[in-house]
């Protein structure tokens, strides 16, 4: 068991940390998608981001991340979405830039993905 002293301090407000947030989460079966790409949090911050990914639609893997596309998607508006929480706690401009522009990349491939949907039906069968 992974204890709060081991995982140091909170990656975004410096308490003691006690979980290990996943930024990209899970996929369907719900496996762990990058095991590596997380960071410790106190209890607090970790709820926030998980706040947020309620919030944003995005706490839970939707059925798009049936398709890599999908998956993808999924992951950058999760990682946006936590840049966007590290705002609040790491002022400089450039971390709000980094995290409307990675959330922006999420729409971007949301908006191919529909479109994909719309005129090449069928599409998602074909991986």
């Amino acid at each position: 068991m992974t204890t709060a002293k081991s995982l140091g301090p909170c990656f975004c407000c410096g308490d003691p940390a006690v979980d290990f947030h996943h930024l990209s989460g899970r996929d369907l079966d719900h496996a762990r998608l990058d095991k590596e790409l997380g960071v410790p949090l106190c209890h607090n911050c970790h709820e926030d981001a998980h706040d947020d990914l309620r919030a944003a639609g995005i706490d839970t893997p939707p059925s798009t991340t049936a398709t890599p596309l999908g998956t993808v998607e999924h992951c950058l508006a999760r990682v946006a979405s936590f840049l966007g929480r590290l705002c609040e706690f790491w002022t400089h401009p450039f971390w709000q830039t980094i995290a409307s522009t990675v959330q922006g990349w999420a729409e971007l491939l949301g908006h191919q993905r529909t479109l994909l949907d719309l005129h090449c039906p069928g599409w998602q069968q074909h991986r």
